[in-house]
């Protein structure tokens, strides 16, 4: 076993929480968040000891919506909270003159910079997409490795990558569960229109690590010219976000 872990399926306002030997552990929920962009959930630990997280996700059916509306759909380790690395995994979803388009994409800023894609993976409206990205560390609070994973529980299609020998290690602050509007919205009107992908539940939303204490919980709704664009809710081991 790589690190001493607990795996909490779980994470919402009234939890409390136990795993074998180990302290009693509760979950705060914070303040809804707002953003431009963003809608979902985000797990926050001061300590800094989330090394996993995971969800199952449903493509969902984009057909008949604007050519050029763009979105994604992503779980992963930090990205907020002060911490300037990023682990991102999830499926970017585009409305093309030939139809829907589904890829995989994946970010981990200290390897491979920006976002990169993994176009060959055959994904469908419906498919059931298990998402994981995993990032032990060892006694020193050393990154390990960081690996990543997609399920296509439908096909049986995966796709996993992994990257080791590395320089840093991720601040491992917060888990995130998020759906991301892809409109430039530099530009006003937006050069695409933003993609409605009517209500999308990560099933199954797990994160995991050591040494957890008060873990703070945050809601977090896409807000655009003081506009509500989605409402978030948890249930569960669950992260729900409706369009409006």
């Amino acid at each position: 076993m790589r690190f001493n872990s607990i795996l909490i399926s779980s994470f919402f306002a009234s939890a409390v929480l136990a795993a074998p030997g180990r302290e009693r552990r509760s979950f705060r929920v914070a303040d809804t968040l707002s953003y431009s962009l963003w809608a979902g959930k985000l797990l926050t630990l001061e300590s800094g000891n989330i090394q996993f997280v995971s969800s199952i996700i449903h493509a969902p059916d984009i057909a008949g919506q604007p050519v050029g509306s763009s979105g994604s759909t992503v779980v992963g380790i930090d990205g907020s909270g002060g911490c300037p690395s990023t682990l991102q995994l999830g499926l970017k979803y585009n409305v093309t003159a030939e139809g829907p388009s589904y890829t995989v994409i994946y970010r981990y800023d200290i390897a491979s910079g920006g976002n990169v894609s993994a176009s060959d993976m055959q994904i469908n409206a419906g498919d059931k997409i298990k998402l994981t990205v995993d990032a032990p560390l060892d006694v020193n609070r050393k990154q390990l490795e960081v690996n990543i994973t997609v399920n296509n529980l439908t096909n049986n299609q995966n796709f996993t990558t992994q990257f080791s020998n590395l320089s840093e290690s991720l601040c491992g602050k917060t888990a995130q569960w998020l759906v991301e509007d892809l409109t430039n919205k530099d530009i006003f009107p937006p050069v695409k229109p933003m993609l409605n992908l009517g209500t999308l539940t990560f099933e199954r939303a797990q994160v995991g690590g050591n040494d957890f204490r008060q873990l703070d919980s945050n809601i977090v709704n896409i807000v655009q010219n003081g506009k509500n664009l989605t409402s978030a809710w948890a249930n569960d081991d669950s992260v729900t976000v409706t369009w409006l």
